[in-house]
């Protein structure tokens, strides 16, 4: 076996120590979700794992955090196959097709990105009261689905499209819907699957429009509910904590399994196929 040498070894050690700080705060917050709220505070801190658990989980039951994590999950997928759809037809349409006011129409979807949301706020507000969608998860989805950002990573991903594939598929006979569908969008497969991580994780973790938008318990997302529950006179530490490690886990395993993707996708820009 090779030896190392005094720098690699320094190297080794320097990664490991590194690789266990950026993963003791993940080991705190499942530790501490395990702990009662007397054992999250104390002085000195306790690092072991507690015997708090299942109340913990019965605080969030009886509160209402399945309901919210269920909620959570619908608007997350809904909004996130609905988006990338939009997205990706608006992309291919701006990328691949000639049309007057075509600069015109991407220079406005840019001009939207410094739009911040707080500016929209009002008349979006006004808008959806009209339409009966306060309180209900299409009054989270719908804004959402119009995503200048996705439009754009769209379009940049389809402008690296080789148009000579879309000719072929029309010349065969097949439809505009068909060329799209079945062609250009599995040429772009991977910026579609980084752009997904995008958005998913966005809306999943979305805390400020679902606030404004809905209220009641039983339409509350993950994050507002664990804001009500944080915002109580006595907040239980352990079982927020705990709510907080199951918000996080499912990010983290979809993460994990989507890496591949992600990586790809986010660096087709650079990197010639």
């Amino acid at each position: 076996m090779k030896r190392l040498s005094p720098a690699d070894a320094a190297a080794f050690v320097i990664i490991v120590l590194g690789a266990l700080a950026a993963l003791f705060p993940f080991y705190w917050m499942f530790a501490s979700s395990t702990r009662a709220t007397n054992d999250v505070l104390a002085i000195p801190p306790k690092w072991n794992i507690g015997q708090a658990l299942a109340d913990n989980y019965a605080y969030l039951v009886e509160h209402g955090l399945l309901r919210a994590a269920f909620n959570s999950t619908y608007i997350t997928l809904i909004t996130c196959s609905l988006t990338l759809i939009l997205a990706a037809l608006a992309g291919y349409a701006l990328a691949c097709f000639k049309f007057r006011g075509q600069g015109a129409v991407f220079l406005l979807i840019l001009v939207t990105l410094f739009v911040p949301m707080q500016a929209t706020v009002i008349p979006l507000f006004r808008l959806l009261a009209r339409l009966n969608l306060l309180n209900s998860p299409w009054g989270v989805i719908i804004p959402a689905l119009a995503s200048p950002f996705a439009i754009f990573y769209m379009r940049q991903a389809f402008q690296k499209y080789p148009q000579e594939l879309s000719e072929a598929g029309r010349i065969d006979g097949a439809s505009e819907l068909q060329v799209f569908w079945q062609i250009a969008l599995p040429a772009v497969r991977p910026s579609l699957a980084a752009l997904g991580v995008f958005v998913l994780l966005g809306q999943w973790n979305a805390f400020f429009w679902p606030l404004v938008v809905l209220n009641t318990p039983d339409q509350y997302t993950l994050p507002v509910a664990l804001n009500v529950l944080n915002a109580g006179n006595a907040p239980e530490y352990g079982a927020l904590i705990l709510g907080v490690a199951l918000a996080t886990l499912p990010i983290l395993v979809f993460y994990l399994f989507g890496q591949r993707l992600f990586t790809s996708g986010a660096l087709g820009g650079a990197v010639k196929g």
